[in-house]
């Protein structure tokens, strides 16, 4: 899903592509005792797998981290984000849960929520929305982590859960 999608961004003429985290699977030893049979590849091995496969392309990435990524702080006391930027220059990072491309006046916000799902599916990032202040609001706000889609706008900032491409 992974390769179409930047198969299509690349037919559409983007000009460049977003990733709102979970980046990598993530290193749960201890916590998951049958997450080593879920992955191609375990812990810190993990950053040389995306290396290799994630998609290259003529087109710039900017990306955060999410929880997932974020557990190699605690395992391995590594920020995968940066590590992957250093070993590939056609992926830039932004960041641990939230990171802003600046577009002349508009400013895309890539934010990776917390916790499980809420009764409504716009309710986590309404809520994101109604807490920043007029300073610090951005034209957009792309928020991973859900696993689902969704639009609406909120205080003139247009709001996506962007869904994910992770297959099970």
């Amino acid at each position: 899903l992974l390769e179409y999608a930047y198969e299509v961004a690349e037919k559409e003429n983007c000009s460049f592509i977003t990733h709102s985290g979970d980046v990598f699977e993530g290193d749960f030893k201890g916590k998951r005792p049958d997450h080593i049979y879920q992955v191609r590849a375990l812990g810190l091995e993990q950053l040389d797998y995306v290396i290799e496969n994630y998609p290259k392309s003529d087109i710039p990435t900017y990306y955060i981290i999410g929880n997932h990524d974020a557990t190699f702080i605690k395992t391995a006391g590594a920020d995968i984000g940066k590590l992957l930027a250093d070993r590939r220059q056609d992926l830039t990072y932004l960041g641990q849960d939230i990171g802003d491309i600046k577009l002349g006046r508009n400013i895309i916000r890539l934010r990776h929520g917390a916790g499980g799902s809420s009764y409504a599916k716009s309710y986590k990032l309404q809520k994101y929305c109604e807490t920043l202040p007029i300073n610090d609001m951005p034209t957009t706000i792309l928020q991973g982590h859900y696993h689902y889609s969704g639009y609406f706008r909120n205080r003139d900032i247009d709001c996506i859960n962007v869904p994910s491409l992770q297959g099970y």
